[in-house]
């Protein structure tokens, strides 16, 4: 892990090769993994650090983000991406890294209790998962799952002496259920996330993928056609992602490479989409 101290220390080393703009970001995480079908086959816990590096040479820029935080590759680290600044062509729209760093409080980002789950209670939340799926409909069993927990500490400090950090949870699962009838089967998988403990219900989702599961038996094949649909939230979610994620980055449009581009004061979208860009939503 990266500490404080030790981070100073890049920074120092970064301005003694005379770099005076730029940004650090250091990610830590630890995750409890479970693999399951209709037992639970793995559970694993792995932890790890990546830093990354945003410096600039005047207005040239160099990014590296590397997994190596020992002594020796934090070194090769910083000699890697200035090197990769004093080759990279000077972008004209850089003015600086952030300044005046801050922290907006956001709530249920930080669950205690999952930051600090053991590996046999989270078994037991894989366990009720399996519970759930059998005991939704007869015939209905468990085809594969998997169960993630974790905590993130996110870290970005400027050569500006300025550094700020967030501490995160999370729980994320995901099961696959498989129902059949006489000659017929079905089999439907979901998902259920959140970043606090008691905002998931193991048991429930399981039975809920297997009534699933069970009501998709003798589905059909729709013909190929135009269909008004009704997204569910999450899917749609997965969609405007897909499809924005990289054209609405700025080295995207600035490098011509999004339909965005050259489109300042048009309308992209219809105006019955709303869009909002608030990093203080809760549980987000």
């Amino acid at each position: 892990m990266v500490e404080v101290f030790e981070l100073r220390q890049v920074l120092d080393r970064l301005v003694k090769m005379g770099v005076g703009d730029g940004d650090l970001t250091v990610i830590r995480g630890e995750r409890l993994t479970i693999d399951f079908t209709d037992k639970v086959e793995v559970c694993k816990h792995t932890s790890g650090c990546a830093l990354g590096f945003r410096i600039a040479l005047g207005k040239r820029l160099g990014l590296y983000l590397s997994n190596d935080v020992t002594p020796r590759g934090l070194e090769e680290a910083v000699n890697t991406v200035v090197k990769i600044a004093r080759v990279s062509p000077e972008d004209p729209y850089w003015v600086s890294a952030p300044k005046s760093l801050g922290v907006s409080h956001v709530d249920k980002v930080y669950d205690k209790r999952l930051a600090q789950l053991t590996p046999e209670e989270a078994v037991g939340i894989a366990n009720s998962i399996i519970d759930g799926i059998n005991s939704s409909k007869p015939g209905v069993k468990p085809v594969y799952g998997i169960l993630n927990v974790g905590v993130l500490e996110r870290t970005i400090a400027n050569l500006f002496g300025e550094e700020v950090s967030r501490r995160d949870t999370f729980i994320m699962f995901y099961a696959t259920a498989k129902a059949g009838e006489g000659d017929e089967s079905a089999t439907f998988s979901d998902f259920q996330q959140s970043r606090l403990l008691d905002e998931v219900k193991p048991y429930v989702f399981g039975q809920e993928v297997g009534f699933k599961a069970y009501e998709f038996i003798g589905a059909k094949v729709v013909d190929t056609d135009v269909y008004d649909l009704i997204l569910d939230g999450r899917v749609a979610a997965s969609i405007f992602n897909t499809l924005l994620s990289s054209a609405i980055s700025a080295d995207s449009v600035q490098m011509n490479r999004s339909p965005l581009a050259g489109k300042i004061g048009s309308e992209v979208m219809s105006p019955g989409i709303t869009f909002i860009d608030d990093g203080t939503v809760p549980g987000f």
